[in-house]
């Protein structure tokens, strides 16, 4: 199965109805950190969805690359910087659609900021080692991504019905705002392994946990800072 092309139709469905419109409080924070540390950041937002931490970059002053492989996503994102960002430092440098685990238009070196939010662990293994590697070309030295990745601790992996089609992979089919889109939620040792082989170090790392549905689902995330030395 072509999991990026079900993914990416999945995602093109759910957002011709689905408006995300407040940015993350780690998000937040992370930001807020690189304000201060870089002066006239230029940021990478991947899987900008409908622009919210696109937006917030804005507000923050950076220099922002919106990039995501749903065309729509890109449009609905493009709409929301134009009602939204007249009035901030910061802006949209490029709006980008991308193929997959690169974003070729991206040279070499060029970025302080990465934020890949809710977007690596919808691919295989390999596909997530090819984006870190492409996240530490991306950055300059002293760089930093944000990223999230679904913890074993989280409902979809508890839940599972049926025995993955390959290692790690996973169909959700409880949870309605990602029911029937593929993700795969690696063991936290695979994924040091993967920022190691990318050549990052681990910054920090963070556990986020919540509960939906009357406490009837959790939700469960590492929050990882990754940086290029």
């Amino acid at each position: 199965m072509d999991y990026v092309e079900s993914n990416k139709e999945f995602w093109d469905a759910h957002f011709a109805n689905t408006s995300l419109d407040y940015p993350n409080e780690d998000v937040i924070r992370f930001l807020a950190k690189c304000k201060k540390i870089y002066e006239n950041g230029v940021m990478l937002d991947w899987g900008c969805a409908t622009g919210r931490h696109t937006v917030l970059g804005c507000k923050f002053g950076f220099q922002v690359y919106a990039a995501d492989y749903v065309e729509r996503c890109v449009k609905l994102t493009e709409e929301k910087v134009k009602r939204e960002c007249t009035e901030f430092k910061g802006k949209v440098v490029e709006y980008i659609v991308n193929q997959d685990t690169d974003i070729e238009k991206i040279k070499d070196a060029s970025l302080d900021v990465i934020l890949a939010w809710g977007v690596a662990f919808y691919n295989t293994a390999e596909q997530q080692q090819e984006m870190l590697n492409n996240m530490y070309r991306m950055l300059k030295q002293g760089g930093r991504a944000f990223c999230d990745f679904r913890t074993e601790r989280d409902s979809i992996y508890l839940n599972q019905k049926e025995k993955p089609a390959e290692e790690g992979f996973f169909v959700e089919s409880d949870i309605a705002s990602v029911k029937g889109c593929y993700m795969n939620i690696l063991p936290f040792e695979k994924l040091q392994e993967m920022f190691k082989k990318s050549g990052f170090e681990v910054e920090s790392v963070e556990l986020s946990e919540f509960t939906e549905g009357n406490q009837t689902r959790q939700n469960s995330w590492w929050h990882v800072t990754l940086l290029k030395k």
